[in-house]
C-alpha cells in the first residue's frame, strides 16, 4: 500500500480501504448493539448509544489483535 498521503481532494487506494474498514467496524458495532437491544430479555434503555460505542471499540480491538503487526518493507 502507498505510504504517502493522498493529495487534497483525492483518495488513494490505502485511504479508501482504511475508510471502508472504519465504516464496516462502525456498522458492525451499531448492528450488534441493535441486535442485542432487540432481544426481549435485554434492555439497555438510555444506555444504547454507550453500548454501541463500547461494542465498536471492542470490534476494533479484536480486529487489531487478529491482524497483528504489518510487515516492514
Amino acid at each position: 500500500m502507498a505510504d504517502s498521503p493522498s493529495p487534497r481532494g483525492v483518495l488513494n487506494k490505502s485511504d479508501l480501504i482504511a475508510l471502508l474498514k472504519g465504516a464496516a467496524i462502525a456498522g458492525a458495532g451499531v448492528a450488534l448493539a441493535r441486535l442485542a437491544e432487540g432481544l426481549p430479555s435485554v434492555d439497555f434503555g438510555p444506555y444504547s448509544d454507550v453500548i454501541a460505542a463500547v461494542i465498536m471499540i471492542a470490534i476494533n480491538a479484536v480486529r487489531k489483535w487478529l491482524g497483528g503487526q504489518a510487515p516492514k518493507p
